[in-house]
């Protein structure tokens, strides 16, 4: 018998209609594997790691109520190693939490963890594209409003700023140049985000949205658009809306690019972001979409996934 374990958050945040851990947990169900589910605050290390995890039945798929959806067990404390695969899916900020468990997860034997908790540590969901400066639009990092002002001054547009540790669209700002006090709101923005932040240019086509192309095992299974009421900037989970889209020959050579580095470092599911075909995001933490995407190609992506689990 298959066993899963998924780290995320909460049972009681999931939206079914939406969810993609969610999602993923059903084609694991429908294949007949189990099902447990626990938070990074129930993992703890006796002479091996362990967890605190309560088995899941799945019941009416689809029902709107998580109480008609879920049937949860009674907490068994178990090792870690006796799952076949464990999913992290807790949502960002990736944080100090995040960050242990990552480590505790690195000391695993035998069960296969998706995404490899090295490269949870390595790819930065903002500084990753930065591996990658063919694919991306104009864009610099920093922590101090000096010299920000010093390079858009020069450069002068549109900009968009985004921390480090930012997610779900939650702390961007837009600046321009054109605006009279740009340099005052420039020093309020890098003050709030002393950890630092990407500084992108603004592109035009973020009016139509952006694109989400997720990928399994290095191969991209489709596209979906994500659109937001002008001026604000959502994700699905946030308000977004989701429109069927298709991928690029561009955006498909990015994928092409990406997908060596991608299979050795143990990233396999995947969220690249787009805006008028430029690179902007990689998501590795809890890529978000598939229910869309299935809704949209009519295809069970989530039953093909655990059919093709790497072993």
């Amino acid at each position: 018998m298959t066993r899963h374990l998924f780290l995320m958050d909460p049972v009681s945040t999931i939206k079914t209609h939406k969810d993609t851990s969610y999602h993923l947990m059903r084609g694991a169900w429908e294949l007949g594997h189990e099902i447990y589910h626990a938070l990074f605050s129930d993992l703890f290390f006796q002479q091996e790691l362990m967890v605190s995890t309560s088995k899941l039945d799945l019941l009416d798929g689809n029902a709107d109520s998580i109480d008609q959806a879920i049937c949860s067990h009674a907490n068994e404390k178990l090792a870690v190693d006796e799952f076949d695969y464990v999913w992290v899916r807790t949502d960002p900020p990736f944080d100090k939490n995040y960050l242990y468990a990552s480590i505790y997860l690195s000391q695993l034997k035998k069960a296969m963890v998706i995404n490899r908790p090295q490269a949870l540590r390595d790819y930065n969901e903002k500084l990753a594209i930065l591996n990658y400066p063919k694919h991306i639009p104009w864009s610099i990092t920093l922590s101090d409003a000096k010299p920000l002002i010093t390079i858009l001054e020069s450069k002068k547009g549109r900009f968009v700023l985004k921390p480090l540790d930012g997610f779900a669209g939650r702390g961007i700002e837009f600046l321009s140049t054109n605006d009279k006090n740009w340099k005052e709101s420039a020093k309020q923005i890098m003050q709030k985000n002393p950890h630092g932040m990407m500084v992108q240019e603004y592109l035009a086509a973020a009016k139509d949205g952006d694109k989400r192309v997720l990928l399994w095992k290095g191969e991209a299974l489709g596209a979906i658009l994500r659109r937001h009421p002008i001026g604000e900037v959502h994700n699905l989970d946030a308000g977004g809306q989701a429109l069927p889209t298709k991928i690029s020959d561009t955006e498909m050579q990015v994928v092409q690019d990406l997908k060596e580095s991608f299979v050795r470092d143990g990233l396999y599911f995947v969220g690249l972001d787009f805006i008028g075909e430029k690179l902007t995001e990689i998501n590795v933490t809890s890529p978000t979409g598939l229910q869309e995407l299935c809704r949209f190609e009519k295809r069970d992506f989530h039953i093909e996934i655990m059919q093709s689990l790497p072993s």
